[in-house]
């Protein structure tokens, strides 16, 4: 089942973008209000046998909606990954052939910070990957919840 598609995205606590060498951007936000959006041109889902991918217009769309509790752990990660300090580039010491680029942005107290990975998965940061699990593991959490009710 596809989100509901969003007019305004609201303003981004953390987003991360995700840009190959061709096709649409892939973006997900988490609002200072707890939204947790995704703008992408393709809708994947599993069936319970197989994987699907089917297009569908880019747009922002709702996936969850973060409780306080939930929203305060992302606001607390974003301070305790270091992301805020952080490199804001990260480029292959070689070459990188057919690596994904991904830009994330986070606000914490007041403070906006970018950092730019180029030619993952060949880079990273370990900031980055603090922060990428404790917002992954907040996400998944929210949809655990929203499928259970």
């Amino acid at each position: 089942m596809a989100g509901e598609e969003v007019a305004e995205p609201g303003e981004a606590l953390v987003e991360t973008v995700q840009e190959r060498g061709q096709g649409d951007p892939h973006s997900r936000r988490v609002t200072t209000e707890g939204e947790v959006l995704e703008r992408s041109s393709t809708h994947v889902y599993y069936d319970g046998s197989e994987w699907h991918f089917d297009p569908q217009p880019l747009a922002w769309r709702r996936v969850a909606t973060l409780e306080p509790a939930e929203l305060e752990r992302v606001r607390e990660a974003i301070g305790a990954s270091g992301f805020m300090d952080a490199e804001p580039e990260v480029r292959p010491s070689g070459t990188s052939i057919g690596g994904t680029n991904v830009t994330w942005t986070a606000t914490h107290d007041g403070r906006s910070h970018t950092v730019r990975l180029f030619g993952v998965p060949d880079v990273a940061s370990p900031q980055v990957d603090a922060l990428n699990e404790a917002v992954e593991a907040t996400i998944a959490g929210a949809l655990q919840r929203s499928s259970e009710g």
